[in-house]
């Protein structure tokens, strides 16, 4: 129909022929959002869609000369009433149509009036599965009201144009009701907003404890959300309500800025993933981090990254991805809870977004800082707290305990009666018990109503039952703990069971969870209709009785690894059963989370510690069997396997996913979070202390060392070996961190007696690569030990090895110990040495194994460290002859990316060459190996310890051969360089680190500038 009111459409659901099962929230309802969505995204049309549910008349009315189809009643005339409602936010409808969509949210709007309805109306407007993920308001929450006012009016104040973004902390204990303010609040300023026409975003995430340890844990599901909003088109105008129309050409290969109308809702995020990366060129590494490890694509994988991605690109594109995102909206309101388990490079980003954007809200909820330090930034959280919080920024909220009116209001709530017919005597009772505290009032008024414990006094008001006013019995509890305990003992043996398996997959878990463990432990048959129902009925049990929260899942959920049957039957309400007497079933999958972390305390309480070890296992072989003999991509599977493991007492599997975890993290180059990792899994081996009187050993009680089995032995020393090398490779002046770990390591071996029955030694070299690596930067021992310390290390690195004869680590010892005696200036020792290297050493066969063993070649570098030997004792021509095998045979095979190898290895030969009148081939060597590849590979953002010796050295060597004739030009801006006294400012340590190899990048530097000055 068009008219003057514009362009209306009636559609029908429910006409003889064609009703389904559950017909509004699986049909009508998706079919409303789908169509509002697609005319405002492809079309840039806006629309309001008005839906409501009633008996009406459908068919021909008019006469023979005109006449129409029409439908006609009161319930059409609500659903244009809504349709044209100034207030709409896009989907209205009325209480029927919110009574038969079991399972869906609502938020509540202003009611209306309408013809046909003798009071008004009640609407709502419905809530996608993404909206609601956040969490269902609590019908019992009361007070706060002045809390939540600040969140509004700052949520109302982000709208404004070109507002800076600020970010509200919300602290509360556990039991305080922090959770649910925050949602309560998000809700009043989400419907606020709706209200006042304001284009705005609301994004959520609720972090658990295992997130602590996935790097950018909390964008999992923030990108799931801001990629799957309304589609952007690069030539819209940012921060516009974004009405403009996008072109047809905005739909080639699917962008950013694309979508269909099928697929409105069901917005394809990782295929918009890897197109956004395109169009804002996302650094190397950022598609393996987001796409592959977080988000779990494996459709599209990413080959392996040349090197390890610069994190600080990765925080920076994430929060342009983020705000780009969002960018068409007028506000944008990012609300996290439980923020203390969020991981330390998510703060980073949440800083970047902080510190770079416009418009945003950032709402945080946590536990007391005192009690659970956040991952945050020093430098932020300082910042945060000053500048920010005098310039109204940064506002803090910290949730107290309920006063005897909001306990006066519950009450009222719980009891369907007004707040002032409550009796005084009752409040008093429950506010004196429950100290305030919102989950436990809540707990102990549902017991007394569930008891039937008050009623009408003869006072009028409603309070204690006759014979209840004395003992209280409602109030018998010493705590919520108690009181949960005797509503668990009430529930039978089926669900019971299934909530112990759900308290230790997490807070949160699916009903595919369930089915595993109870296939496992139950020898349940996770096919049959029967057994499901089964379990089914059980967790439909736990979330009657309050236990559980039951949400539906995201259809377009992705980054866990899923179950072998992607889609389980989920019975409908036992009123649909059919005369067989199973449960009739329609495809879906439910998620399940635990209404309150202190239901989850309790259960886990009152177990076994065996029998929840015996849980823990089954889940972890449930993961694997999900995998299939696939690898698992996403960081928060991999992370589960390994807590579980972990949690089943198994040190060696649990060990073995965290080395391999670590490994991820540090080719990503995340090394702190392998070594939040490695320090978690090493820890599984101190859970025993030391008898009376006797003192650890390597942070281990003497009697835990005593028992070690080779397999233990084994998995521990390379956990700390690990936890060494993580901590070295982000040198950030201290490294005695990363020696204690190596240090560790040694005497774990040294003292645990099954250690000299372990034939394989391999797994300790690395122990005395990576000691040799701080040796060199003074951190292992004072400098009066220090030549001391090295020869006795280097002597047992090349016993052990001699010992194992496997020419890979023995060719590395013997090198260490070249290089050893060529820094001490004992150079026919050295020579020694590399002879023996030469007689196990073949670069074809072992190049690539001690690259993979050690980083480097670093026998390959010690032909250079030879050659430098020979010139040293004057020995030229055998010097020369090294350097034509390096350049001739050895550089040839060296992976061109690695280019700290070919640096190191060539180094000293460059000096010789140049000193013996080929500094030509010397400067073509460098180019070719050294600068060339580095400019190609890393950029002008790159780094590797020798780098302040590169543009001295160039300087050096071009001034030379222009001096010499053999160059015709000469680039002036040597001359810029030289007089830039800040180009001389090397730091000593890293003159000398470079010195031990040849000439330091302070002495080149020097005598650049004395020929320059001779020009």
């Amino acid at each position: 129909i068009v008219d003057d009111k514009g362009t209306v459409l009636i559609a029908t659901f429910g006409l003889r022929g064609s009703t389904f099962p559950n017909m509004v929230a699986e049909r009508a309802l998706p079919t409303c959002r789908i169509i509002h969505s697609a005319l405002q995204d492809e079309l840039g049309v806006d629309s309001q869609v008005g839906a409501t549910l009633g008996k009406v008349y459908c068919g021909v009315v008019g006469g023979l000369d005109r006449h129409e189809y029409a439908v006609l009643g009161p319930s059409v005339n609500l659903a244009a009433r809504l349709m044209a409602s100034k207030n709409n936010p896009g989907v209205l409808v009325d209480d029927e149509v919110r009574k038969m969509a079991k399972g869906m949210n609502f938020i509540s709007f202003p009611p209306v009036k309408a013809k046909g309805y003798a009071r008004l109306v009640n609407v709502y407007k419905p809530l996608t599965a993404k909206e609601a993920r956040w969490g269902r308001v609590n019908p019992k929450f009361v007070g706060r009201k002045k809390e939540i006012d600040v969140i509004c009016k700052l949520a109302l104040s982000s709208t404004k144009k070109e507002c800076p973004s600020k970010i509200v902390f919300v602290w509360g204990e556990s039991g305080s009701g922090k959770s649910a303010f925050v949602v309560q609040a998000i809700y009043n300023a989400r419907k606020m907003l709706m209200m006042r026409k304001k284009v705005a975003v609301l994004t959520r995430n609720i972090s658990s404890e295992v997130d602590s340890l996935i790097p950018f844990s909390l964008f999992r599901s923030i990108f799931r959300d801001v990629l799957s909003e309304r589609p952007i088109s690069d030539d819209s105008t940012l921060g516009s309500k974004g009405t403009a129309p996008i072109r047809a050409t905005d739909y080639d290969g699917y962008s950013i800025g694309s979508g269909s109308t099928f697929n409105a809702e069901k917005a394809d995020v990782l295929e918009r993933l890897h197109n956004i990366c395109q169009e804002m060129n996302a650094p190397e590494g950022f598609l393996e981090i987001v796409g592959q490890h977080l988000l779990g694509d494996t459709k599209n994988k990413v080959s392996k990254v040349e090197k390890a991605p610069e994190v600080d690109d990765i925080i920076a594109f994430m929060a342009r991805v983020f705000i780009k995102s969002t960018s068409h909206a007028e506000g944008v309101i990012l609300a996290l809870d439980d923020v203390q388990w969020i991981d330390s490079l998510s703060w980073k980003v949440l800083q970047c977004i902080f510190d770079t954007s416009k418009n945003i809200l950032i709402v945080c909820g946590s536990r007391p800082i005192e009690s659970y330090p956040l991952s945050v930034d020093d430098k932020f959280w300082t910042k945060l707290n000053g500048e920010c919080r005098d310039g109204g920024l940064f506002t803090e909220i910290t949730i107290a305990e309920l006063n005897k009116d909001d306990i006066r209001e519950m009450a009222a709530i719980t009891l369907s009666c007004e707040a002032k017919d409550v009796d005084d005597g009752f409040c008093d009772d429950v506010f004196t018990h429950s100290g305030g505290l919102p989950y436990f009032t809540s707990e102990i008024l549902d017991n007394c109503v569930r008891k039937g414990q008050c009623g009408p006094l003869k006072s009028g008001k409603i309070g204690w039952k006759e014979g209840n006013a004395q003992s209280r019995d409602g109030l018998q509890f010493a705590n919520i703990e108690e009181l949960l305990l005797q509503r668990l003992d009430h529930l039978d043996d089926m669900t019971r069971k299934v909530l112990q398996y759900a308290s230790i997959l997490g807070m949160e878990f699916s009903l595919g969870d369930i089915l595993d463990l109870a296939r496992d432990i139950l020898n349940m048959d996770a096919e049959s209709i029967q057994d499901r129902n089964l379990i089914r009925r059980a967790l439909r049990s736990a979330v009657d009785e309050g236990v559980l929260l039951e949400m539906v899942e995201d259809d377009d959920t992705i980054g866990e690894s899923k179950h072998t049957t992607t889609q389980y039957f989920i019975g409908l309400d036992d009123a649909n059963s059919n005369s067989s007497g199973e449960d009739e079933f329609v495809f879906g999958d439910v998620r399940y989370s635990f209404f309150h972390d202190s239901w989850r305390r309790v259960i886990v309480s009152l177990m076994l510690d065996s029998y929840v070890q015996d849980i823990h296992r089954h889940a972890a072989l449930a993961i694997e069997t999900r995998a299939a003999g696939t690898e698992i991509q996403d960081y928060r599977t991999k992370i589960k396997l390994f807590r579980h493991w972990k949690g089943s007492g198994d040190t060696i599997n649990a060990g073995k996913e965290a080395l391999a975890i670590g490994t991820f993290f540090k080719n990503l180059g995340m090394n702190f979070h392998s070594t939040q990792l490695y320090n978690e899994s090493i820890n599984m081996w101190k859970i025993h202390d030391p008898p009376e009187g006797e003192e650890r050993v390597a942070g281990f009680s003497p009697l835990v060392l005593d028992a070690l089995d080779e397999a233990n032995l084994v998995t521990l020393v390379k956990l700390q070996t690990a936890l060494g090398q993580a901590i070295g490779s982000v040198y950030s002046g201290d490294l005695s961190p990363s020696a204690l770990a190596f240090q560790n390591a040694l005497d774990i071996i040294q003292f645990a007696p099954v250690s000299a029955e372990v034939n394989d030694r391999t797994f300790m070299f690395p122990i005395y690569s990576g000691m040799f690596f701080l040796l060199k930067y003074g951190a292992l021992c004072e400098p009066s030990e220090q030549v001391e310390t090295e020869l006795d290390l280097v002597a047992k690195f090349v016993r052990e090895t001699e010992i194992h004869c496997d020419p890979v680590h023995y060719g590395r010892a013997l090198a260490m110990q070249g290089e050893t005696y060529h820094r001490l200036g004992r150079f026919e020792e050295a020579i020694e040495s590399h002879m023996k290297l030469k007689e196990v050493y073949d670069v074809d066969k072992h190049s690539a194994l001690v690259v993979s063993a050690y980083a480097s070649d670093r026998c390959a570098q010690n032909f250079g460290c030879t050659a430098n030997c020979y010139n040293r004792l004057g020995q030229i021509d055998r010097a020369l002859k090294i350097a034509d095998h390096i350049e001739f045979n050895i550089m040839p095979k060296m992976d061109p990316k690695n280019v700290h190898n070919s640096i190191v290895t060539l180094y000293p030969i460059l000096w010789i060459l140049k000193d013996n009148g080929m500094a030509k081939r010397s400067l073509s060597l460098f180019q070719k190996y050294v600068k060339g590849p580095f400019d190609e590979f890393f950029g002008e953002d790159g780094s590797t310890p020798f780098l302040p010796s590169f543009m001295p050295f160039e300087v050096l060597l071009n001034t030379f051969l222009y001096m010499e004739h053999d160059h015709d030009e000469f680039d002036e801006n040597y001359i810029d360089w030289a007089l830039d006294l800040k180009n001389m400012e090397i730091p000593l340590r890293t003159d000398m680190s470079i010195g031990n190899f040849a000439r330091g990048p302070m002495s080149i530097s020097a005598e650049a500038c004395l020929r320059l000055s001779k020009l």
